[in-house]
């Protein structure tokens, strides 16, 4: 394909005809413009859309055109524009090495241009890639951040998670233990209530006790000078002869019985009104127990023929629960009605015998007088003779609920207790908290239960050396 003149490089021949027609219409005598010029003179320059136009009519009107070419200079309009409107020999083909070439720089300028655009383009993708690049290296550190962020968060939450169970934890303890103050309290006022209602009847029972208290001493002076009146009587017989003396031997132990029986009822008044079975000397034999029994013989010696313990049947423990556990224990001394009789040296002598047997005899009898009450056994300690440093009775609280005995002279505490055992009803529960073999097996045929000295031990919450001091 031949290449042919631009408008771009016609313009300034274009641009020269434009102006030869306007300068011709307004020349005196005025020449006029070709016809399809006249609209364009009206414009003080020349349009682009026009120049197509202008190219036309030059093309067409060989006159104008050679008017126009008259006026042209190759200098002023280029070699292309020049040879366009002059039209020398082989104009065309130099036109068209003009426009050729022209197209050549216009193909290399485009390729210049694209290649600027590209180079452009690349920068731009190369720069895009850049900021590409950054904002991912970006969003790695935002993600690598999130991600800590999101760990630590976790974290936090699993915390706050445990810390929220443990509350929640010590909620329902603080709860349970609020439920269990409130039921001890009421079980408190209840005690105290019922204790009231003791202490209402003690006081009148004291008072009866008074009384009785008062006639029994009036009646042993009475008995004392009927004994006095009796041996003066039997001196004078003395002389009278042996049937005399005879008949004062019998007065005077027939007088003798008679006090030591009232001495023996003074004795338990004494006990009902003190707590304590302390005997009035070292040859009084000690009192029946009040609690839960009939009367005992009123001498340490076992009765003949068969004793209603025999009928005792021992209290049957709960299921999975053995005899020698603590729990076995605890059952035991909260049966309603049970007596519990305990060796009382059999016990301190083992549990705190670097202390001296007044204050061991302390620390039992006040912890026993608290099981007492807090748990509602009646307790019946017996301890040997040998009282060095003094009996000791019940704290006053516990007197309605426990006796402490001390066996007559010569008459081990082991005996006592088997007879105590053998004189109560053999409907009362019975439990004996002693280590002595021989203890445990008499009062285990006499159907009694039986405790060693550590369940006694860990049922009062004492261990060994713990009340030391």
């Amino acid at each position: 394909m031949t290449p042919t003149p631009t408008i771009g490089m016609l313009r300034p021949a274009l641009e020269l005809a434009w102006a030869v027609a306007k300068i011709g219409g307004q020349a005196r005598p005025a020449v006029p413009p070709p016809g399809r010029l006249r609209p364009l003179m009206r414009f003080a320059k020349l349009p682009d859309r026009a120049l197509l136009t202008v190219r036309q009519v030059v093309d067409e009107d060989d006159a104008f055109r050679t008017r126009v070419a008259e006026a042209a200079d190759e200098a002023g309009l280029g070699r292309a524009a020049w040879l366009w409107l002059t039209r020398p020999e082989h104009w065309e083909d130099d036109l068209q090495a003009l426009a050729q070439a022209e197209d050549e720089l216009a193909s290399e300028a485009e390729e210049e241009k694209e290649e600027r655009r590209a180079r452009r383009r690349v920068d731009a993708a190369e720069a895009a890639a850049a900021r590409a690049e950054a904002e991912a290296a970006g969003l790695r550190q935002l993600n690598s951040d999130l991600v800590a962020e999101l760990t630590t968060e976790r974290q936090a939450r699993r915390r706050a998670e445990s810390t929220h169970h443990h509350l929640s934890n010590r909620l329902a303890t603080a709860q349970a233990g609020h439920d269990q103050l409130q039921a001890t309290i009421l079980a408190l006022e209840s005690r105290v209530a019922s204790l009231t209602s003791d202490a209402r009847e003690a006081a009148a029972a004291s008072a009866s006790t008074d009384r009785e208290l008062d006639a029994a001493r009036t009646e042993i002076e009475r008995l004392r000078a009927e004994v006095r009146q009796s041996g003066a009587e039997a001196a004078r017989l003395e002389a009278d002869g042996v049937q005399l003396r005879a008949d004062a031997g019998h007065a005077l132990s027939r007088a003798a019985a008679a006090a030591r029986l009232l001495s023996e009822a003074l004795a338990d008044v004494a006990g009902t009104v003190d707590g304590d079975s302390v005997v009035d000397g070292p040859d009084a034999e000690p009192s029946s127990v009040a609690v839960g029994r009939k009367a005992a013989p009123s001498r340490w010696v076992r009765p003949d023929g068969p004793s209603p313990a025999l009928l005792r049947r021992p209290v049957p423990l709960p299921p999975a629960v053995f005899d020698d556990s603590f729990e076995a224990a605890d059952h035991l001394v909260r049966v309603p009605g049970v007596v519990l009789i305990v060796d009382g040296y059999n016990v301190t002598i083992s549990s705190w015998p670097h202390l001296e047997l007044p204050r061991q005899r302390h620390h039992l009898v006040n912890a026993l007088a608290e099981l007492a009450m807090r748990v509602g056994p009646s307790v019946h300690v017996v301890f040997d003779g040998t009282d060095a440093g003094g009996r000791i009775g019940p704290p006053a609280a516990a007197r309605r609920k426990m006796r402490v005995t001390f066996s007559p002279e010569g008459v081990d505490a082991d005996d006592v207790i088997v007879d105590l055992v053998a004189g109560l009803d053999p409907t009362v529960a019975v439990v004996v908290a002693s280590d002595d073999r021989q203890v445990r097996e008499s009062v285990g045929r006499l159907g009694a239960n039986v405790v060693s000295v550590a369940q006694l031990l860990a049922v009062l919450r004492r261990a060994p050396g713990s009340a030391a001091g």
